[in-house]
C-alpha cells in the first residue's frame, strides 16, 4: 500500500473517533462529572490528534485538534468547557474534510481500486472503509490504529465472519511480515464478501415471498382486508399457527365485521367505505339521503345531524382498529420472513466462510512450507543472494503456482537440503582458521610512596603505618619483646590504605573464525549428467555439488555456467541469480532421465572457453560416466584447451565408469555413495577448482 492509502486509513480512524465524540457529546454534562465518560472523551481527542499528525497535513483545522490533543496529553489541568465548545464547533468540518479525502483517494492497487470504485457492494466510501479496516487489522500490531468496519448493514453481515477468518495465528504472522500477502488477503476477502452477497441475492429462496410482502405492504387497510383470504391462503403454505397466529387474526376480523353490523352504522353504500371504495363522509351523506335511512331514523335516539357525527366517529374507530390489525399482521409476517431469511443468510455465509478459510489457510500453509523448503538454499547464500529478506517480503501467493513442483516433491528437496547441510558443515570445518584477538580491559595498579585513603586496619610489618598502641608497646621495656615478636611475624596492627589508580591492560587471545580466501581463481563451467542412470543418490549428489559451486562462485565473484546434459543440453548462467528464485527452482526441480551423450556438453564448454567471460575457466563434469567414448574432434579440442592452461576435472559417481572418457581429464575424483566422510573429501576436491 502507498502513502495515500496510509493517509486514508488515518482519516478512517479520525472519522471513527469523531463518531464516538458525537455520541459522547449528547451527554456533555457527564464529561466533567463522570470520570469514565471524561476518559473516553479525552482518549478519542488524543486518537484524532495522533492520526492528524500521521497525515502531515498542515491547516488551521488540524492545528486546533493537534493543540487539543497536546493540552490533554501534557497539561495537568485544562478547561473542559473550552475543549467541549471547540470540539462541537469544529467536529462537523473535520468529518466533512475526512469524508472528502476518503471519497477522492483510491488504493494504488489496481484490483482494490476497482473494488472501491465499482464493487456494487455498499457505497464507495463503505467499500473504502472495508479495505482500510481489513488491511490495518492485517498489518498493524497496535489495535488503536485499526480502522473500524463500516456500519453499512449489507457489509456488517460479513464483519464477524471476516474477523473470524483473519484471526488465525499463521495468517496474522505472515501478513505482519509480508505486506504483499496482506494486500492479496485484503483483496480476496473483499471480493469474497461481495460475491457471497451477490450469490445470496441470486439464490434467495424467499424472493417470491419478499415480493409478495412488499406488494401487501403497499396496500391500504381496506385493500388488505379485501384480499385477506387470498393472502392467508398463500402464507399457510409456509407458516403454521405457531409462527403466525392466523386464528387470532380471523377472530379479530370477525369481531370487527360483527361490530359494524351491530352498530348499524354502515349500511348499504357505507359497506363500500370499509372496502375503501368510497369516502367515509360521502358514504354517510348518501346513506342519510336514502329511503332506507328514514325507516332507520325512527329507531335513533338523536336527530339526523347528531347521527352524522356519531356515525363518523364510530366508523373512524372501526377503521382505526382495522388499520392496527393490518399493521400487526404485517409485523408478524415480516418478523417470520426476516428470521428465516436471516438464518438462511447466516448459514450460507458460514458455509462460504468455511470454504474460503480452507483455501486461504491452505495457501498460507503452502507458502510457509515453500519458504521453509527453500530457506536452506536461500539462507546459505546470505548477503550474496537476497532471497531470505526482500524476495519473500515482496512475493505473494503467486509463488505457489509457479513453484508447485517443489511443494509436490518436498521430500526430495528436504533430502537435498540435508545433504547440502552436511556439505556446509564439512566446508566450515575446512575453512576454519585461528586468529589472534587483542582484548583491552580495565586494571588497578598500586600507587607507591603514597598513603592514599584509610579504609581499615590490617596485620603487617609496616612500621610507618602502625597504630599508636604498637609504638607504646615498643617504648615500654617490659613489652618491647612482644613488639619485636609481632614485627618478626608481620602481625603488627597497621592502617590499611587504598592507594590504587585506574589503568588498562591488553590481553592477546586466540579464537577460531571462518576466513574467506582471495586467490584470484577464474570462472567455473559445470557439466552435469542428467540421464536416467543418474537417478537417485547420484542425482542428489550432483545437485548438491552444483549448488555448492554456485555459492563458491558468488562468494568469490567468479562466473559460473551450468550445462545439464543427457542426449540434449540445457544451459544456465548461474552467476546471474541475484534477487531471483526462478533459476534455483528450475535447478532443484530438474528431472534426471533419458540417455547419455557427453559430446554436446563438452562442445558447448569448449565454445564458452572462447568467450571473454570464460577464458581460462575450470571445467568440472559430474557424471557416472556410463557412456560411449568421446568423439575424436572433442578430444582434440580438449587437448588444445589444456595447452591454454584450462583444467578439466571429473567427478565420478559410479563404480562402472568408462575409463577411456575419464582419462581425458586433468584431475579425476570419485564419490563413493556408500563410503564415509565423503563430504569432507568432496570439499577438498572442490577447493582445488
Amino acid at each position: 500500500m502507498d502513502w495515500n492509502s496510509k493517509l486514508r486509513r488515518a482519516f478512517n480512524v479520525i472519522l471513527d473517533a469523531a463518531s464516538e465524540l458525537k455520541e459522547i457529546l449528547t451527554e456533555k454534562d457527564k464529561i466533567k462529572h463522570d470520570k469514565g465518560v471524561r476518559s473516553r472523551f479525552e482518549r478519542e481527542i488524543e486518537k484524532i490528534g495522533e492520526n492528524i499528525a500521521r497525515t502531515k497535513i498542515r491547516n488551521d483545522l488540524f492545528k486546533r485538534f493537534k493543540d487539543l490533543r497536546n493540552d490533554i496529553s501534557h497539561l495537568n489541568s485544562f478547561d473542559h468547557d473550552e475543549i467541549i465548545k471547540s470540539v462541537q464547533k469544529h467536529l462537523p468540518e473535520l468529518e466533512e474534510f475526512s469524508e472528502q479525502y476518503i471519497n477522492s483517494h483510491f488504493s494504488s492497487n489496481t484490483a482494490l481500486k476497482a473494488f472501491e470504485k465499482f464493487g456494487n457492494f455498499g457505497s464507495s466510501i463503505d467499500r473504502a472503509k472495508l479495505i482500510d479496516a481489513l488491511y490495518s487489522q492485517l498489518t498493524e500490531r497496535d489495535r488503536t490504529n485499526w480502522a473500524k468496519f463500516p456500519s453499512n448493514p449489507v457489509i456488517q453481515k460479513f464483519t464477524i465472519p471476516i474477523e473470524q477468518i483473519i484471526n488465525h495465528t499463521d495468517l496474522r504472522k505472515l501478513s505482519l511480515e509480508n505486506h504483499t500477502i496482506a494486500t492479496q488477503v485484503t483483496e480476496d476477502l473483499a471480493n469474497w464478501a461481495r460475491d457471497t452477497h451477490k450469490q445470496l441475492q441470486v439464490n434467495n429462496p424467499f424472493s417470491e415471498e419478499v415480493q409478495m410482502f412488499q406488494q401487501t405492504q403497499a396496500l391500504s387497510s381496506q385493500e388488505f382486508f379485501n384480499n385477506y383470504e387470498n393472502i392467508v391462503q398463500y402464507l399457510q403454505q409456509f407458516y403454521g399457527n405457531g409462527e403466525i397466529d392466523f386464528n387470532f387474526f380471523d377472530k379479530k376480523l370477525k369481531k370487527l365485521d360483527k361490530r359494524l353490523d351491530l352498530e348499524r352504522i354502515i349500511k348499504g353504500e357505507l359497506k363500500e367505505v370499509s372496502k375503501g371504495k368510497i369516502d367515509l363522509k360521502e358514504g354517510i351523506e348518501k346513506f342519510i339521503e336514502s329511503k332506507e335511512f328514514k325507516e332507520f331514523e325512527k329507531h335513533l335516539p338523536f336527530n339526523k345531524h347528531n347521527y352524522k357525527q356519531y356515525a363518523e366517529k364510530k366508523a373512524k374507530e372501526v377503521l382505526h382498529e382495522a388499520q392496527s390489525l393490518h399493521k400487526n399482521f404485517l409485523k408478524d409476517w415480516e418478523k417470520q420472513l426476516f428470521d428465516k431469511h436471516h438464518r438462511f443468510e447466516l448459514e450460507a455465509i458460514d458455509n462460504a466462510r468455511n470454504n474460503f478459510m480452507e483455501q486461504l489457510y491452505k495457501k498460507v500453509a503452502e507458502f510457509n512450507k515453500l519458504k521453509e523448503l527453500l530457506e536452506p538454499f536461500t539462507k546459505d547464500l546470505g548477503r550474496l543472494w537476497d532471497l531470505s529478506g526482500g524476495t519473500w517480503k515482496n512475493s505473494g501467493f503467486e509463488l505457489l503456482k509457479k513453484y508447485a513442483d517443489v511443494l509436490e516433491n518436498d521430500k526430495a528437496v528436504m533430502e537435498l537440503a540435508a545433504m547440502l547441510g552436511r556439505y556446509r558443515k564439512s566446508e566450515k570445518e575446512f575453512e576454519e582458521v585461528e586468529i589472534e584477538k587483542v582484548i583491552v580491559r580495565p586494571k588497578f595498579k598500586p600507587r607507591h610512596a603514597t598513603k592514599g585513603e584509610v579504609i581499615g586496619i590490617r596485620e603487617s610489618d609496616d612500621i610507618s603505618s602502625m597504630l599508636p598502641i604498637e609504638a607504646a608497646t615498643l617504648l615500654n621495656p617490659a613489652t618491647k619483646p612482644i613488639f619485636l615478636k609481632k614485627f618478626a611475624e608481620k602481625k603488627l596492627t597497621t592502617y590499611d590504605f587504598r592507594n590504587q589508580f585506574g589503568d588498562t591492560e591488553k590481553i592477546t587471545t586466540k579464537e577460531k573464525q571462518l576466513q574467506e580466501k582471495e586467490d584470484g581463481k577464474g570462472p567455473i563451467i559445470i557439466c552435469v549428467d542428467t540421464s536416467g542412470s543418474m537417478h537417485g543418490t547420484p542425482e542428489k549428489v550432483a545437485k548438491t555439488i552444483c549448488f555448492a559451486l554456485t555459492k563458491i562462485a558468488l562468494r568469490e565473484k567468479r562466473k559460473c555456467y551450468l550445462i545439464s546434459f543427457s542426449t540434449k543440453i540445457q544451459t544456465t548462467e548461474l552467476s546471474d541469480l541475484q534477487n531471483s528464485l526462478d533459476k534455483l527452482i528450475d535447478f532443484l526441480g530438474m528431472s534426471f532421465n533419458g540417455g547419455t551423450d557427453a559430446n554436446p556438453a563438452l562442445e558447448k564448454s569448449l565454445e564458452m572457453l572462447e568467450t571473454n567471460d570464460y577464458k581460462k575457466a575450470d571445467m568440472l563434469m559430474v557424471s557416472d560416466f556410463v557412456m560411449d567414448a568421446l568423439s575424436k574432434e572433442v578430444t582434440e579440442k580438449i587437448e588444445t584447451a589444456k595447452t591454454n592452461k584450462t583444467r578439466f576435472h571429473s567427478l565420478t559417481i559410479s563404480d562402472n565408469a568408462n575409463m577411456n572418457v575419464i582419462k581425458q581429464f586433468n584431475h579425476n575424483w570419485n564419490y563413493n555413495t556408500k563410503g564415509t566422510n565423503q563430504n569432507e573429501a568432496l570439499v577438498k576436491q572442490l577447493k582445488a577448482i
